[in-house]
């Protein structure tokens, strides 16, 4: 008899997607794991994606709700899913076609780990490949807390997690509108060993539409969520130090700042960066300085300022957490 395969329940929230919903629920039939369920929740959209969704039948279901946002969406869809493990994936991003396959064998073969991601590519409204979402060291494993507080590298699109872990976690904050990934995967890490697959196994998409997000409520959101993390694990001030932590506090104020170039919008960066130099932290001069230089300086920066921050921390003198073997 051959091995049972869980159920996966794949949840995807949508509005007003109608020129990239086809091809992400394309993207997940064309897995090579076929024991799935779609659930998509529409959140009152007024461009027709409720009836791209519907022609695509079984195993898709579809939920209509009033506009109530992104994370009421995501929570419905879970409330509906029947699966023992549930994915995460929005309205226009794909999947490769082995992703499920791969994260479902690594959590039938390691009980302890309640969450799994991967690595992502960036790509266009073609699909076509532009970068990789991480750097090779951005990728960890085992017990994350103190360095997914230092750093966001869990990409919402690659995630699955263990449906019952989610119930005892809690699903998404309502009171989060575009940090509200961050501080799941913060609960989790909480509670859970994390692991990853090493490869890339979704294309989280560019356009237009994702590029005009708020990005101010966004910085205002992540201060809160590591705030509210800080009050549930005081232990991680002194885990991480108070350097560490307040190093991470004022990169987010540089992250507006990042966001403008991430658009081509470099007077602006620059404006930007110089209004808030007086009331920056020293610590975050080399953030500074990469957004005066231009775009090309700011990766190699953000780079050089996690490893900064996670030295402050004493993480990256530490052992790295592998899988264990048998």
């Amino acid at each position: 008899m051959g091995e049972r395969l869980p159920l996966v329940s794949v949840v995807i929230p949508s509005y007003n997607a109608g020129p990239f919903i086809g091809r992400t629920i394309d993207s997940v039939m064309s897995q090579s794991y076929k024991n799935l369920e779609i659930v998509v929740v529409d959140d009152g959209s007024s461009d027709g994606t409720p009836d791209i969704v519907a022609r695509f039948g079984d195993p898709v279901r579809l939920i209509l709700q009033h506009n109530d946002g992104v994370s009421a969406a995501r929570n419905r869809a879970i409330a509906e899913a029947r699966g023992e493990l549930i994915a995460f994936l929005d309205h226009d991003d794909v999947w490769y076609p082995e992703k499920l396959e791969r994260q479902v064998h690594l959590l039938s073969t390691r009980p302890e780990v309640g969450l799994v991601y991967s690595n992502a590519d960036f790509i266009d409204v073609t699909d076509h490949p532009m970068w990789t979402y991480l750097a090779r060291p951005r990728l960890h494993r085992g017990q994350v807390l103190g360095r997914l507080f230092l750093d966001c590298f869990v990409p919402l699109l690659t995630v699955v997690v263990r449906a019952r872990l989610l119930a005892e976690v809690g699903q998404f904050a309502a009171g989060w509108h575009i940090a509200e990934d961050y501080d799941l995967f913060l609960r989790f890490a909480e509670r859970t060993e994390v692991d990853y697959v090493d490869e890339v196994l979704a294309g989280y998409r560019i356009h237009r539409g994702n590029l005009s997000r708020d990005f101010t409520r966004r910085l205002l959101e992540e201060q809160e969520v590591l705030q509210a993390c800080l009050v549930r694990n005081p232990g991680l001030k002194t885990e991480l130090g108070d350097a560490a932590i307040r190093l991470r506090m004022a990169g987010l104020r540089c992250e507006f700042g990042h966001a403008l170039l991430f658009q081509g919008r470099v007077r602006d960066a620059r404006a930007y960066f110089g209004r808030r130099m007086l009331g920056q932290s020293l610590a975050a001069l080399p953030l500074w300085a990469a957004g005066r230089l231009g775009p090309r300086f700011v990766t190699g920066a953000r780079r050089g300022y996690r490893q900064v921050r996670e030295g402050m921390s004493g993480l990256v003198n530490r052992a790295p957490i592998e899988r264990r073997v048998a």
